[in-house]
């Protein structure tokens, strides 16, 4: 896997990961308005139009909160993917 570090925007998301899984990483979002909602929709609906249907596995919680497991391999662009829609404001390499 990369060696990627992100900032999340903690003005509207609160991200908690769980790398133990084997089949890939585990993503937990608490959304703090609804506009951020909507942008997590949009990450969703990216991820949904491409032809890998295993890539990347969104679940909606109660309270505001979303389950988000992603293939390791494709970890990297989900995380591009939460930048472009500005719920991560930060990503760098890490050497």
């Amino acid at each position: 896997m990369e060696k990627i570090r992100y900032e999340m925007n903690e003005n509207v998301v609160i991200i908690n990961e769980n790398h133990e899984r084997e089949d890939g990483i585990e993503l937990t979002f608490k959304i703090k308005n609804d506009a951020a909602i909507k942008r997590l929709h949009e990450v969703r609906n990216f991820f949904e139009r491409d032809k890998v249907y295993t890539d990347v596995l969104f679940y909606t919680l109660e309270d505001k909160k979303f389950q988000i497991i992603v293939r390791d391999d494709s970890y990297a662009v989900l995380l591009a993917a939460l930048f472009r829609w500005q719920l991560v404001k930060k990503l760098e390499w890490i050497d």
